[in-house]
């Protein structure tokens, strides 16, 4: 016959033990995926695989500033306020590809992409002011 302290020692166990198995179960459903920004997934999926037309706002050694032109995605831009006092609706910064010939007035097809192509061509350290919220991009044509 247990003692009154042992079955309550094997009833606290319990208890600790299912407290434990019941935070795994809910850490594990509700693990989304957390380490990508939740605007970043939602634009991608809201593009692939179709292609954007954004005009170049301004581009300095490889960093611009693009501003989307189809208004079923300017959701996905912010209003943003140059360093010349210029404001600008619906743009985003981003890391131009390398190779890619594009200067302010300029239009291209984009996609937005988790991950960009390999940029590894020399740039020069200049610093262009950018929107904060940014994507990384494949450009299909400019």
């Amino acid at each position: 016959m247990e003692s009154g302290s042992n079955l309550s020692k094997r009833k606290n166990v319990r208890i600790i033990s299912y407290f434990f198995i019941g935070i795994g179960v809910l850490s594990a459903a509700c693990d989304s995926g957390t380490t990508t920004d939740i605007h970043h997934r939602d634009i991608h999926s809201a593009f692939s695989p179709q292609t954007l037309r954004v005009k170049v706002v301004s581009t300095l050694c490889g960093t611009a500033v693009l501003q989307i032109q189809d208004e079923g995605y300017y959701a996905y831009g912010v209003k943003w306020e140059s360093a010349a006092g210029i404001t600008y609706e619906h743009v985003f910064g981003t890391t131009l590809p390398c190779f890619t010939d594009a200067s302010a007035g300029d239009f291209l097809l984009i996609q937005i992409v988790d991950k960009p192509d390999v940029n590894d061509c020399a740039r020069c350290e200049a610093y262009l002011e950018t929107p904060d919220k940014r994507y990384d991009i494949k450009v299909l044509s400019n």
